[in-house]
């Protein structure tokens, strides 16, 4: 019997210190108040009772009586109701999936036979549909032979005109070309006769230069040879006019005697 929540606590701490759990657990004890019976509770005991009353007297009652756990009493109808719930719930569960195990094999008998009849109707399509595509690849086939014949005839055609151009090019290349030699040969020409009357021209102007530098250097000699040949007269100077290579010398009427 426990009085107060302390010795219930110190109790269980006992009992769980030295291990005793097991020598306990048949154990009835008696509480005065559902305050000391809750430390109680952390242990496996026979019973822990807690009367109406927690006086002295009503405790020693309770003792003299049969121990009852009123809370465990509790428990175990919720727990046995639970079970007996539980229990039905399995039933009905059972029962249930035996009702949809029968659906489920009535659906797929039906589906199975759907399934039956659509795979015999696809077996027709199929078939259809195999007839079609062998026609369809006969004429695809046709077709493309069509198409394989336009082709060659059209690379054969591109061949010809290919051909035909490439010809052109190397005619007219070669048009080119010539015609480039012709104009380089006329241009080299040209040059050639350009250069050539230069250089007679350089010839020309170089003989007339010497001509003229010989006429000038004559000239002078005859000037000189004049005025060595006719000194000046009475202070009067000798006037002379040279022209070309023909020099004309005036002398004064005094100097004529004889």
């Amino acid at each position: 019997m426990f009085l107060s929540a302390d010795e219930a606590r110190a109790f269980v701490r006992l009992i769980q210190t030295e291990q005793l759990e097991s020598a306990v657990k048949d154990l009835k004890t008696l509480a005065a108040n559902p305050i000391v019976a809750a430390p109680l509770r952390a242990l496996k005991l026979g019973a822990v009772v807690v009367p109406p009353a927690g006086d002295l007297e009503t405790l020693y009652d309770a003792l003299d009586g049969n121990l009852v756990d009123k809370v465990e009493q509790d428990r175990l109808a919720r727990e046995q109701a639970a079970h007996e719930q539980e229990e039905k719930r399995r039933a009905e569960t059972v029962r249930h999936r035996q009702e949809e195990e029968r659906t489920q094999r009535e659906r797929e008998e039906k589906e199975a036979e759907a399934r039956r009849r659509e795979q015999d109707a696809a077996e027709q399509a199929r078939a259809a549909q195999k007839a079609a595509e062998v026609e369809r690849m006969a004429r695809e086939e046709e077709e493309r032979k069509r198409t394989e014949q336009e082709r060659r005839e059209r690379e054969y055609a591109e061949e010809k005109r290919l051909a035909y151009k490439k010809s052109e090019e190397h005619r007219l290349e070669r048009e080119r070309r010539e015609a480039e030699k012709a104009e380089a040969k006329r241009r080299k020409k040209e040059e050639k006769e350009k250069a050539a009357r230069e250089k007679a021209e350089r010839k020309r102007a170089e003989a007339d230069e010497k001509k003229r530098a010989a006429a000038e250097k004559r000239g002078a000699a005859e000037a000189a040879k004049a005025q060595k040949d006719f000194p000046v007269v009475s202070g009067t100077p000798l006037a002379e006019t040279v022209v070309g290579t023909t020099a004309t010398v005036a002398l004064p009427e005094s100097s004529c005697h004889g």
